[in-house]
């Protein structure tokens, strides 16, 4: 698998810190957004029901084929934010208190840069937070090669590429946090996490504990080369992102705007690294339990 090589652009400057309150506030409505109307009543391990605003009749689509329609094992869901995300915590609920279930699940959200994973992670998180349920997030942006390896690697140029990362920490991480000890109770793991005002990762920045769902996004955990086949056997429900190729760019070149690149170099940035990783992710739909296309 060849990923191009452009040459590596000017560090970005530090983002301003208006601009990273704005963000962070865009971020923070969306999630917001997909969490207020779930239609389903939540429900905790013991499957005690409190109440919750019930939103409109559920409107989903189930295909079973890829984006042009062709026949395929990943079933595909078309549908509002907030509809798939009740449907998909209602699933986790009835598998976490079936018998024999196991202390945690881990459930991955993938797909290309710019589909909207993190935001789907970060709703997901509070959904599942809210009825009991959550034992902690694992974001794969966490195990990003630091700025100065990197450097030393010659690969800055390209950060965000499969060989841009600690895959091997990932692994372990993701086998920590099924583990379980003499008790039978899992153990508390740390896991690094992505600062992206600081375009570096950092140690021990988010915890995973007690019994429930750990939540993990990132590009890459379908992919079946470059070191990453591993992540798949991993992960107990995988669900990717599909978005059209356009919007893609639009999101990714203001994604890199904001951040302070100028708008050439945003999209000299997509079309050199982001669109070859995204096509390389978006080939892997099939490995994955099922493929969202989410509708506003």
């Amino acid at each position: 698998m060849v990923i191009a090589h452009p040459e590596a652009p000017q560090r970005m400057p530090r983002a301003e810190p208006t601009k990273t309150v704005l963000r962070a506030g865009r971020a923070k409505r969306e999630v917001e957004a997909m969490t207020e109307n779930l239609s389903e009543p939540p429900r905790n391990l013991h499957g005690e029901v409190s109440p919750l605003r019930a939103s409109s009749q559920p409107r989903i689509r189930r295909d079973n084929g890829d984006m042009n329609g062709d026949a395929g094992p990943s079933p595909r869901l078309t549908g509002e934010a907030p509809i798939l995300l009740t449907g998909l915590v209602e699933r986790l609920r009835e598998l976490l208190t079936a018998d024999g279930a196991p202390p945690r699940l881990v459930v991955g959200i993938t797909g290309p840069p710019g589909s909207g994973k993190s935001t789907l992670a970060a709703a997901l998180e509070t959904a599942l937070d809210e009825r009991g349920l959550l034992a902690g997030i694992v974001p794969m942006d966490g195990f990003h090669m630091s700025n100065a390896v990197l450097d030393e690697l010659g690969r800055h140029g390209r950060k965000g590429a499969p060989d841009t990362f600690d895959v091997d920490g990932y692994l372990a991480i993701l086998e920590r946090v099924r583990r379980v000890g003499p008790d039978g109770e899992p153990r508390e793991v740390l896991a690094p996490v992505y600062r992206r005002d600081l375009h570096e990762p950092v140690a021990a920045g988010t915890r995973v504990t007690g019994r429930g769902v750990v939540v993990t996004e990132g590009n890459y955990l379908a992919l079946d080369s470059l070191g990453w086949e591993g992540v798949r056997e991993r992960i107990d429900l995988l669900v990717m992102l599909e978005v059209d190729e356009e919007e893609l760019i639009r999101r990714l070149v203001a994604r890199h705007m904001s951040f302070g690149r100028h708008r050439a170099d945003a999209g000299h940035w997509v079309r050199a690294v982001d669109l070859p990783n995204a096509r390389l992710v978006s080939a892997c739909r099939d490995r994955c339990d099922e493929v969202w296309r989410i509708v506003r």
